[in-house]
């Protein structure tokens, strides 16, 4: 659950690090734009599915210990 967070959180400031790099140039050619906004859009999914990972993580660790307390 840390793992996924701690890895989600460098992904996101990868993620704007990327773009704030790509902001300073002009891509020239369409495919090298196609190419940065996939790039961009890889980090973007990986960084909503650790997100996810971690809450259900979570979530699931929560449900386990409140039924053996119960």
């Amino acid at each position: 659950m840390i793992a996924f967070a701690l890895t989600d959180s460098v992904l996101a400031i990868g993620h704007h690090l990327y773009y704030a790099f790509l902001n300073a140039f002009i891509t020239g050619s369409p495919s090298k734009y196609q190419w940065a906004i996939r790039v961009g859009t890889v980090l973007a999914y990986a960084i909503a599915s650790l997100f996810t990972a971690a809450i259900g993580v979570s979530t699931l660790d929560i449900v386990q210990t409140k039924s053996f307390l119960a």
